[in-house]
């Protein structure tokens, strides 16, 4: 006990050297994990120690700050590994059969995505993680967890990949509906041009009324100038759009 209590002292000046870099630089990540790594260390002794309620909080304030670390770099296999040092803490200490669960639900998922990502486990590291599938299989009755978790992860790994398929599939769409569009625009053009034909023949056998030719002359010009126009953009979008995909 008396040996414990001394590097507890250790452990604690550790801590506090830590902590202080951290208040000196904010943005020291290492500093961070270092006062992570202490709060294990300290909760280690304070669990030895029988102090169960002081080691958890450590544990966890240990599990927050890397939490924050592995959050602030996704990519970091270290980190994503530091996360699951911290659960393995907890579900060790955890007495609460719902809190146990969880913590070991953590694990695995870490275990699974690491091994998915191609991180390097280490023997010892496997022993374990065959420890706690072995555990949650008889505590929670998932025989296929390691199944699941490892779907959940490649889910993950593919979100942008069906993102992307859908913004095509949109595109598709859209392109498809410029189409139709430019298609009845010009069936409207060719309708008018045709109205605006008959309606000069008409007026030249004196069929109508020039004043009356006239005014219906000039709209059926004005909406064919205006069809031609928005047929003209629509085919610029169409294009775009085709590209796009």
């Amino acid at each position: 006990m008396r040996e414990n209590q001394g590097v507890f002292i250790i452990y604690q000046r550790s801590l506090q050297i830590s902590e202080a870099r951290t208040l000196a630089d904010p943005s020291n990540a290492r500093a961070h994990r270092d006062v992570a790594g202490s709060l294990n260390n300290v909760g280690e002794i304070q669990a030895a120690q029988g102090n169960a309620s002081a080691a958890l909080r450590s544990y966890q304030q240990s599990l927050q700050t890397h939490e924050a670390l592995a959050l602030a770099d996704p990519s970091s296999a270290e980190a994503q590994r530091d996360v699951m040092v911290s659960h393995v803490n907890l579900w060790q200490l955890a007495t609460p059969r719902a809190e146990k669960i969880h913590h070991a639900l953590q694990i695995n998922r870490i275990f699974t995505e690491l091994e998915t990502r191609g991180a390097h486990i280490s023997l010892d590291d496997c022993g374990f993680w065959a420890r706690i599938k072995q555990w949650l299989n008889e505590n929670t009755g998932l025989a296929t967890l390691t199944t699941i978790g490892l779907v959940l992860v490649l889910l993950t790994a593919l979100l942008p990949a069906l993102m992307a398929t859908a913004n095509t599939l949109l595109f598709q769409s859209q392109a498809e509906k410029l189409t139709e569009r430019e298609q009845d625009l010009a069936q409207t053009f060719r309708k008018h041009l045709a109205a605006t034909d008959t309606l000069a023949a008409d007026r030249e056998r004196n069929m109508v009324t020039h004043p009356v030719a006239a005014v219906v002359i000039v709209e059926a010009d004005r909406t064919a100038a205006v069809l031609a126009e928005e047929f003209a953009e629509r085919a610029v979008m169409s294009r775009q759009s085709l590209k796009e995909t």
